[in-house]
């Protein structure tokens, strides 16, 4: 299916918005709001989480489809639930089962354009038990000092480059993949920080759960992110046990070659902690819940590594820069997770409603 002028896509949080409360509301959904009231947001616009539910109340069978988990990924999520609100929702198989759709689950990240919440922390490593203390990750403390050097000074980027070509030599790429990718919890200036708390994000989804989840057995979730894969191709990362129901449902489900042995930009799996899947499950204890994160293909490798330092320069070092600076890093960080190109926004929204309505009738059989 061809969408001319991809106009479920926004060109910010708060058109996004607007835009899934329409559709959510054409539907004929129940919509709720989660007020974030920390801060407005870079419009001075209204920060919230959006819920819409749709289909049956009653099911034991229930679908979670989440945009915005990484702000600025969530302009690519935002345009599938979209979409799918105003090409699928009526369908009658949804007789059978509860759709949750939340938009935004990081509305401050969002509408700044970047990836972590208001106080740097990775919403998709801050899901662990901190009542047990925080997971350490020896590895990355070794490597913080080169993943957070000023890239836009030439010396400094320069001895951060041959810093991190050392670790790798040292370590093996997957080895040092992992430590970086894992999730870590000493380093608040650092990337992939899951934080030494809860997040209001991270409560909020607890609310979001049991106000709409908790009699269910059954549960799929899509998380919608982007930047790993080829360009404009899903990426599919399954996070149930391996030798699970919930795990065999979702590779039938996504019918992906390979699935099993999803290896990001080619390297392995690293042991992701903290993930908004893994919240939900313990949130869940009683249920079965398949799914994970599906991303969407960027610029690639190299690329999207370059994206997640930028990320964090912004946070880091943006004030000391002029603003003409500071303005095109924003915009080739956002070109990074969202590109700008028709070809790549068809692309996803072709294949992703499809991915959303497969899942629909695998979790009606399950």
């Amino acid at each position: 299916m061809f969408f001319a002028n991809t106009d479920y896509f926004s060109p910010t949080y708060a058109v996004a918005r607007d835009k899934f409360r329409a559709a959510a509301s054409g539907a004929g959904a129940d919509l709720h709001v989660y007020d974030y009231d920390r801060s407005p947001g870079i419009e001075e616009e209204r920060l919230s989480i959006d819920v819409a539910c749709l289909g049956s109340a009653t099911s034991r069978h229930k679908l979670v489809v989440i945009s915005g988990t990484h702000g600025a990924e969530g302009y690519a999520g935002s345009a599938l639930q979209t979409a799918w609100l105003r090409l699928c929702a009526s369908r009658r198989e949804l007789d059978h089962i509860g759709v949750i759709l939340v938009h935004a689950l990081n509305p401050y990240g969002f509408s700044y354009g970047v990836r972590t919440n208001e106080d740097g922390i990775d919403l998709n490593r801050n899901f662990v038990d901190f009542s047990r203390g925080r997971p350490e990750n020896r590895i990355y403390d070794e490597v913080h000092r080169f993943l957070n050097a000023d890239i836009a000074d030439a010396d400094r980027c320069s001895h951060a480059e041959a810093g991190l070509s050392a670790a790798r030599n040292r370590l093996g790429e997957d080895a040092l993949f992992d430590a970086i990718a894992r999730g870590q919890y000493a380093h608040p200036d650092g990337v992939f920080f899951g934080g030494t708390r809860r997040t209001w994000e991270n409560h909020t989804l607890q609310r979001i759960v049991q106000a709409h989840l908790l009699p269910a057995e059954k549960v799929a979730v899509i998380d919608w992110h982007t930047g790993i894969g080829d360009y404009g191709e899903a990426f599919f990362l399954p996070f149930a046990d391996a030798e699970s129901d919930a795990y065999r449902q979702t590779t039938q489900w996504w019918e992906k070659d390979g699935l099993p042995a999803a290896r990001p930009h080619g390297r392995s799996c690293p042991r992701y902690q903290g993930l908004v899947f893994d919240g939900i499950r313990k949130l869940l204890p009683h249920a079965e819940v398949a799914g994970g994160v599906i991303e969407w293909g960027t610029r690639g490798r190299e690329s999207g590594e370059l994206a997640i330092r930028q990320d964090l320069w912004l946070r880091r070092f943006g004030d000391r820069y002029p603003r003409e600076a500071v303005v095109q890093v924003r915009a080739d960080l956002l070109d990074s997770f969202v590109p700008t190109s028709y070809v790549w926004r068809n692309s996803v929204l072709s294949s992703g409603t499809g991915i959303v309505d497969k899942t629909v009738d695998g979790l009606i059989q399950w």
